[in-house]
């Protein structure tokens, strides 16, 4: 089975093809676009795919841009935060809608719907109407607690207690505000989807820096950012010059 991925978020692209992964193995991603513009262009020459998994808001424009445009004949799997567009994305060979935070048991239930749909050339039975009722209400929520092990004990940090997190030796290390240390069971990846990204930011492989714990930030050499935080550190933070920009447009926001 061939994917096309239309995402803008980063982390949540990220989480999305971990899941993937791990619920449909022997896919294969051709094509994965953040925007609406260069996703029309790919999709008007392009017709070697199997499925379409769309996030609704792309970084310039709904997706449903796109469909209204190209005309499809592949089954498109949409995820959004918001239920408001689930009517006009059924109109656009929509077979399923999911909530963000996408969860891996709902992208393996959709994706046996389109196996089960289209392996035997059917058309998708939408009850649209049961659909916007699940939905109805529901928006996305990132985590505002993280259970983390404290010695015999299990014990919750509220997320704007949270200075940084640290991965080393592949272990999540949550340091708070106050200096306490906490081991986590994710890892960084599902940290990064769980945790608001207008309070957080994945500066780099191993951090992820909370806002209010930033304490300045310097141009370093190659065009990568330095950053300091109100909490010292055992490793300097470095965002890369690639990532600069993402990084200045986080701050401004």
């Amino acid at each position: 089975m061939k994917l096309v991925l239309l995402e803008d978020e980063q982390p949540a692209l990220r989480h999305l093809m971990r899941m993937i992964e791990q619920v449909a193995p022997h896919t294969a991603i051709v094509a994965h676009f953040d925007a609406v513009e260069s996703a029309i262009d790919w999709f008007q020459s392009n017709t070697d795919y199997d499925l379409v998994i769309s996030d609704i808001q792309l970084s310039d424009g709904l997706s449903l841009a796109i469909f209204r445009q190209v005309k499809m004949t592949k089954p498109i799997i949409f995820t959004t935060a918001f239920d408001q567009y689930a009517i006009e994305a059924f109109k656009v060979n929509g077979i399923d809608y999911l909530l963000k935070p996408v969860k891996a048991e709902e992208l393996s239930k959709a994706i046996e719907k389109y196996k089960t749909l289209f392996n035997h050339n059917n058309q998708p039975p939408l009850d649209i109407k049961k659909l916007i009722k699940q939905i109805a209400g529901q928006e996305k929520v990132y985590r505002a607690r993280l259970l983390v092990h404290f010695r015999d004990e299990l014990k919750s940090i509220p997320t704007d207690n949270i200075a940084f997190i640290h991965s080393e030796n592949k272990t999540s290390h949550l340091y708070t505000k106050a200096g306490e240390m906490f081991i986590l069971d994710q890892n960084m990846e599902e940290l990064e989807a769980q945790l608001n990204p207008q309070v957080f930011f994945r500066a780099n492989r191993q951090f992820i820096i909370s806002f209010s714990s930033i304490k300045s930030n310097h141009q370093h050499f190659n065009g990568k950012i330095k950053v300091l935080l109100t909490l010292p550190t055992k490793e300097e933070i470095l965002v890369s010059r690639e990532r600069a920009t993402e990084f200045k447009t986080w701050l401004g926001n």
